[in-house]
């Protein structure tokens, strides 16, 4: 669910209003949490002031464009419910305002749950050696 609310944010927002959210304004000035400096060190960014950062630098920054076709877990429930194992989501109403005001178009996507108990998902975290591995348990 975090990952489709990421994806919705990044399709319904711009760089600006994104980075705004993740280095607010503290006391008249922008700062980085410490965590957010490994990510730039990745994106290959060394600017420490996020005031220096320039626009693209920001939208790399900010933008995680995450391909659901990458998704490898699908969301987990407890329970065995047929009716759940195909499903659309991002179906209602607010996020149908939201495409239509951001000109969003893959908000909308198929997904499914997978049907299990808490301690079978541990159990395969726990022995996957990679993420071939994760996929193929």
């Amino acid at each position: 669910a975090a990952l489709d609310t990421r994806m919705l944010h990044e399709a319904s927002q711009t760089d600006a209003a994104l980075f705004d959210r993740l280095c607010p304004t503290k006391d008249g000035k922008k700062k980085f949490a410490n965590i957010m400096f490994a990510r730039l060190k990745k994106l290959g960014i060394t600017k420490t002031d996020p005031s220096e950062l320039t626009d693209e630098e920001k939208s790399k920054f900010v933008r995680l464009d995450i391909d659901p076709a990458t998704i490898t877990w699908n969301r987990v429930v407890d329970l065995n419910d047929r009716a759940l194992r195909g499903i659309t989501i991002m179906q209602g109403p607010e996020e149908e305002r939201i495409a239509g005001q951001y000109n969003a178009k893959h908000i909308q996507r198929q997904t499914k749950f997978d049907i299990s108990v808490s301690s079978e998902i541990m159990a395969i975290l726990a022995l996957a050696t990679s993420l071939a591995d994760l996929r193929e348990r």
